[in-house]
């Protein structure tokens, strides 16, 4: 064993020394300790997509009434908001890349905006990609650019064929937040779904995702649950968002996470993906899961999105998907976020203090 973390008293986070042994056969060993409870593979988790578009809530086609025929997977907000625009007492913990507190329609909540302090999991400094040298308390995010020498790294070992580089920044966390809460009748950008609620940012991702212990860290610490390591979080959230995924079965630690945030009374809600086509939902970690699906634009929900029953060959049963939540597929008219990146802010129309773009490295 190279190295051991712990994430609380009983999970902890190891990093074995392969060379005389496949981490298959490490696996086995370690299932078969009677003191070890379960052992999983400490995998790479990636954001899903969030595309940016145009600014203003008239082409926030998503928060439209769906009964126009145009949008039938909107979520008609103007409606519920007639009855809440949500409560300054609910706390949603979004588990991204972490986010851009200077962002005009988001801003910290002491500066009058909508967004806590949070805190930052990642304890591999290339994935953090922020100059320290791991966990802390700054959640902002530095940007997730990915140059060609990057890719040279083990973290990004799982690139598609074909990259090309640089890859820009996703700032996904920024854009995920402001459609959760983004500050809404403030003559400024878009209108979030929430207009009271408190977003916590939580980083779990950065430079070619991030991975499942600190994914799963950030869940517990969420909700509340004390990490090893980490300060005591006095906001804990009663909504976990998850805009995140990977390849695989559903590890047997995050059913562990969920069924401890689900005894707290917290709400995990967690993307689907955008791959779109039939996806075989792992019946092993749906238990406490809030499926989250992104509709199109118009008649493509359920391809998209992976909402549906079975394959008609009867192969690959899924369970049907929860919610829908605005989203896109690739090439069709996407969902219209807080933008930051170095082409300017089109959601927001107003640039962020601090903007630039990393150099273009090759």
């Amino acid at each position: 064993m190279r190295t051991a973390r712990a994430i609380t008293a009983e999970l902890h986070a190891v990093q074995l020394d392969l060379a005389a042994q496949t981490r298959a056969d490490a696996l086995v060993r370690l299932r078969a300790d009677p003191q070890v409870e379960y052992a999983e593979p400490d995998q790479r988790r990636y954001p899903h997509a969030v595309p940016p578009n145009d600014p203003l809530f008239l082409q926030q086609w998503y928060l439209q009434n769906p009964t126009t025929g145009a949008t039938p997977s909107a979520i008609d907000a103007i409606t519920a908001w007639n009855t809440t625009t949500g409560s300054a007492a609910l706390v949603i913990a979004d588990l991204d890349t972490g986010v851009r507190f200077d962002h005009p329609d988001l801003l910290a909540a002491a500066s009058g905006g909508r967004l806590l302090p949070g805190y930052n999991f990642i304890g591999d400094s290339f994935i953090a990609n922020d100059g320290g040298g791991g966990r802390d308390a700054d959640a902002s995010d530095p940007g997730d650019w990915i140059t060609q020498q990057d890719s040279t790294h083990i973290e990004c070992s799982n690139l598609p064929k074909g990259t090309q580089f640089p890859v820009p920044s996703s700032w996904h966390g920024t854009r995920v937040s402001g459609i959760l809460g983004a500050l809404t009748g403030n003559g400024t950008g878009i209108a979030g779904v929430t207009w009271q609620t408190q977003i916590l940012p939580v980083r779990v991702l950065g430079v070619c995702g991030g991975l499942d212990s600190d994914i799963i860290a950030g869940m517990l610490w969420s909700a509340g649950i004390a990490v090893a390591g980490a300060p005591a979080n006095t906001t804990p959230a009663k909504i976990v968002n998850m805009s995140l995924g990977g390849s695989g079965n559903c590890p047997v630690s995050y059913q562990d996470a969920l069924d401890q945030l689900r005894a707290l009374g917290v709400l995990v809600v967690v993307s689907a993906g955008n791959e779109g086509g039939f996806h075989r939902r792992d019946r092993t970690c749906h238990q406490h899961l809030f499926g989250s699906d992104q509709p199109e634009h118009r008649h493509e929900l359920r391809r998209a999105a992976g909402l549906g029953h079975r394959r008609p060959d009867g192969g690959g049963e899924r369970q049907p998907q929860c919610v829908s939540a605005p989203g896109a597929s690739q090439g069709r008219l996407g969902v219209l976020p807080t933008d930051f990146g170095g082409g300017g802010h089109p959601a927001a129309q107003v640039p962020c203090a601090g903007e630039r773009d990393r150099p273009a490295a090759s």
